[in-house]
Parts: structure tokens; sequence; C-alpha cells
């Protein structure tokens, strides 16, 4: 099975930001099964992209990000503290601005016919009042199809360890 690395920047659509795509085939050679599970990390990655576009810039689209998650989407912060979608909408509300998110080294596992993760490295650009608040996480998000939609059910995001 072919090796991927994916290095994605999100950024947000003003003169000031954009979102650019990259990605590198460790391996030049393809299997046809491997083609369905490549279509697969591109399209998963689409969506992790989609959710964080909606953090993006001084008012956070809470709204769309809503119709990109399961009714009961759970999020597990860095904290280790368990929130549900209302309440990670909360949080967006709080006065953090994002000016950008760049996903790195993405993996993408399919753990059925209708559901995914997606494990990434995501280093984040944030402020709030003046304090910096940019950051390296490690995250992973279980999608799941339905209607023929990926939603997300569920999200985690931790510090990388520092040192």
């Amino acid at each position: 099975m072919a090796d991927l690395m994916h290095g994605t920047s999100v950024r947000p659509a003003s003169s000031a930001a954009r979102i650019t795509t990259g990605v590198l085939f460790m391996k030049s050679e393809l299997k046809s099964a491997d083609l369905e599970g490549e279509d697969l990390s591109r399209e998963i990655l689409a969506c992790e992209n989609k959710v964080y576009e909606t953090f993006l810039g001084p008012q956070p689209d809470v709204e769309a990000r809503q119709k990109l998650t399961l009714p009961d989407y759970l999020y597990i912060n860095y904290r280790g503290v368990i929130w549900t979608g209302e309440e990670n909408a909360i949080s967006l509300k709080s006065g953090v601005v994002f000016s950008s998110i760049e996903i790195k080294n993405s993996q993408v596992r399919k753990l059925s016919p209708t559901s995914a993760l997606i494990v990434a490295r995501v280093l984040i650009e944030a402020a709030a009042g003046g304090h910096n608040l940019s950051t390296e996480t490690l995250t992973s998000t279980v999608w799941v199809k339905q209607d023929g939609k990926w939603l997300a059910q569920l999200h985690t995001s931790i510090k990388v360890a520092q040192g």
C-alpha cells in the first residue's frame, strides 16, 4: 500500500489568508486496491479542511461547522474535557481569532464502509485579547457517512509534547 504524507494549510479567504493543499506521494507505484484508499484519504482530508475553514477569521462560522458534524458529535479537547457539539460551538465564539490552521502528516484509515478515521499533526495560529495562542496539536476525527455525506462524529485534540 502506498505511504502518504499530506500537508494542508487553511487560511481565511481574505487577502491575508488562503487555503492550499499539497499531497506528496512517497511511492509512485499504486495498485488498483490502493486507489480506493487514496480517494478516501483525499475525501476525508477535504472534510477535515472544511471544518477548520469554519474556524477562521474574527467570527467562526458555527452554523457551517454544525452542518459538518452529527447531532451527537463529541469533542475531547487538549485539556481532557469532553464537550458536546453545542458546547464546542460556544467555545468557538469565545473571542479566539484563528488566522491559520495547517494539517500535516495526516493518515486516514477506513474503519467500515461508512466510517473512517483521520489522525494528523495540526499547526494552529490563533490569538485572543492580544495574547498569542498558537499551538501544535495531534488530532483525530472519526467520520461517518450518512446519506452520501461525511459527517464528524468525534474529534480529539492534544498538545504536542515539548522537548
